[in-house]
């Protein structure tokens, strides 16, 4: 037999009777059903949660490696343009990143890394 899935009621180890009878290990449960491994194991909204989780997971893994970027990319930003810079057009595109990464930082939408 497979490894059955906990019950979908109470969530308690399930046990394989026969291969048409699960039956929930919790006396308070008892859930039995006639249904096959593949039936007693087929849940199509946990596992679609469990994925999309999944994938929320490794977008926050990226989005965190990305804001810790972001965060070094302003530091530089700031050092350059504290390091006496005389390109006037430079010295605007500097100010104009910082100026965009502050912005998105006092709205919420990224926060510093480290807080």
């Amino acid at each position: 037999m497979k490894k059955l899935k906990n019950c979908p009621i109470c969530g308690s180890k399930a046990k394989g009777e026969s291969p048409y009878l699960i039956t929930c290990f919790n006396n308070d449960c008892m859930l039995t059903l006639l249904h096959t491994e593949k039936q007693w194991n087929y849940r199509p909204v946990e596992d679609g949660l469990r994925k999309r989780v999944e994938e929320l997971s490794a977008e926050i893994v990226k989005l965190s490696l990305d804001l810790g970027s972001i965060s070094y990319i302003k530091t530089r930003l700031a050092l350059c343009r504290n390091q006496h810079v005389k390109n006037s057009v430079y010295l605007e595109n500097i100010d104009y990143a910082i100026k965009k990464l502050d912005e998105l930082y006092k709205t919420g939408k990224v926060k510093e890394t480290g807080e």
